[in-house]
């Protein structure tokens, strides 16, 4: 990682800190489910007492499940219990040297299941399932030493719950937040869907060269509970000048059954600061990087305006 790029990833790391310090007693734990939706077409609930992480929706549909009760505090990847779920054409076997489960059944939402668990290529213990809605096939497949260091009754009952809440959906162009439940489209000319985190989303900059300019969107929900537009505003604002920033011009604009209101920083480490408000949410978008002289701010004003005119809140389904 380069000098700057590493001074840019603590810049960005210590906006969010402070956001989520200013929220205090305020920051509310979303309660409800996570919902992993493929863009391809599948979407199910995350069981409870698992946790998300990797997922991708960019070049594949896929994401990874953990067991909370058996994670390691110190390498929560080395978790025993764990699964990856991803969309696939057809279930493929792979070679079994023992079977120790071979099940199958139509579940009661009509989801049809089967699940192996054993011994593959005398190298690996598996645990393989199928489940699929409709047209959509998910594949949960877990591959560990010879010896099993994962919880068969564990995964088999991860893997149940999660065909339950399977359900085709439509294809979309979308990327989906498991559970702060918003959405924003993805294909931008100049921008790459980056990455799907704990509370956000991101997108990288694609004619930016080597600089690492950035674009992060979240709810300001996952930071406090802003009773409007202005006070979300207000505390954004503070937040880049609390930083270092130099605040520049303020600006906004209607975006269909919203608008947005932000701020501009021309050579700074945050040349774009605003919130979103749209259908009674409201969403932070930070355009973070040194933009360099080949790019025009106009050009990067008209690619977060036509980003922000697609984030929505998502309902989940």
């Amino acid at each position: 990682m380069s000098i700057a790029c590493a001074r840019m990833t603590a810049a960005v790391a210590i906006l969010f800190a402070a956001m989520l310090s200013n929220a205090g007693a305020n920051h509310d734990t979303p309660t409800q489910p996570s919902i992993i939706r493929f863009p391809a077409g599948a979407a199910f609930e995350v069981p409870q007492g698992w946790s998300w992480s990797k997922l991708e929706t960019m070049n594949g549909n896929s994401v990874e499940l953990s067991y909370d009760a058996t994670a390691p505090k110190d390498k929560p990847e080395n978790n025993p219990n764990r699964v990856t779920v991803n969309l696939v054409d057809t279930p493929s076997e792979g070679s079994w040297t023992r079977i120790d489960i071979n099940r199958s059944q139509v579940l009661p939402n009509g989801v049809a299941v089967q699940w192996k668990s054993g011994v593959r290529w005398n190298i690996h213990s598996s645990f393989l399932g199928w489940a699929t809605a409709g047209s959509k096939t998910i594949r949960v497949l877990t591959l560990d030493r010879l010896k099993a260091q994962f919880n068969t009754d564990v995964l088999q009952a991860a893997f149940l719950k999660i065909a339950e809440s399977l359900r085709e959906v439509p294809s979309t162009n979308a990327l989906f937040h498991p559970y702060g439940r918003f959405a924003v489209n993805r294909d931008f000319t100049n921008w790459r869907a980056k990455s799907i985190e704990n509370f956000y989303i991101s997108f990288r900059c694609a004619i930016c060269g080597n600089a690492d300019v950035n674009l992060a969107i979240f709810p300001t929900d996952v930071i406090n509970h802003f009773p409007s537009l202005d006070a979300a505003f207000t505390s954004n604002t503070n937040d880049v000048v609390n930083n270092g920033i130099k605040l520049g011009q303020a600006s906004r604009a209607e975006l269909g059954t919203g608008e947005i209101r932000w701020t501009e920083q021309p050579g700074s480490t945050w040349p774009f600061s605003g919130v979103v408000q749209r259908d009674g949410r409201m969403f932070f978008m930070e355009l973070t990087g040194k933009i360099p002289n080949s790019v025009s701010m106009d050009t990067m004003r008209a690619d977060y305006l036509d980003i922000a005119r697609t984030v929505r809140p998502w309902d989940g389904r």
